[in-house]
């Protein structure tokens, strides 16, 4: 199976640090695997079991995506993201 186009990136932060003004969270593109996912939760600073957040949702041309619900799963929103990248043009 070819590697699915990235068609998302979203930002996670971790929940206690999110009012943080030095503290910005990673960047994370959409679909991924469990390696991208755990690298961006390290570079979150995210732990087993941490809560986190996505605060920020964008497509692959950098628009805001707006129908994406507050506090979204990434589970959810990485589903979503491949089944985007598999449709054709």
């Amino acid at each position: 199976m070819s590697a699915l186009q990235k068609v998302m990136t979203v930002t996670l932060m971790r929940a206690d640090l999110y009012d943080s003004p030095t503290y910005t969270g990673a960047y994370l593109r959409l679909p991924a695997n469990q390696n991208e996912i755990q690298d961006a939760m390290e570079r979150a600073r995210i732990t087993a079991n941490q809560p986190f957040k996505i605060v920020e949702c964008y497509n692959n041309q950098g628009e805001y995506l707006e129908f994406i619900p507050e506090n979204p799963q990434l589970d959810e929103l990485n589903f979503l993201a491949s089944r985007l990248a598999e449709m054709e043009d």
